[in-house]
Order: structure tokens, then C-alpha cells, then sequence
């Protein structure tokens, strides 16, 4: 979620330098107004482990 989505290009920039090309997690992104303590953005994952 992003208060501001003009800034989408910058969030971009700096999620695509923590995962391989080939190995893109799945997201979606929205507009929020009034995100808790006044963020400008918030995130959240859902990560899978395999049993070994």
C-alpha cells in the first residue's frame, strides 16, 4: 500500500534488488490514505518454506 503512487517507479526500483529476475514473488499494489503512524508505505509478505 502506498500513500503516495506517484512514488511506484521508486518502490520498484528497490524491491527488484532483492530477488532474482527469474524468481519474482506475486504482489499487488494499491493506493492507501492514512496509513498507521503515518507511513508511506506498507508491505506484506506471505513466504512459504518447505518442509525438509
Amino acid at each position: 500500500m502506498l500513500a503516495d503512487m506517484s512514488k511506484w517507479g521508486d518502490f520498484n526500483r528497490v524491491y527488484l534488488e532483492y530477488f532474482a529476475p527469474d524468481r519474482l514473488p506475486a504482489r499487488s499494489a494499491f493506493g492507501a490514505n492514512g496509513l498507521a503512524l503515518g507511513a508511506q508505505l506498507e508491505l506484506e509478505c506471505m513466504a512459504y518454506m518447505p518442509a525438509r
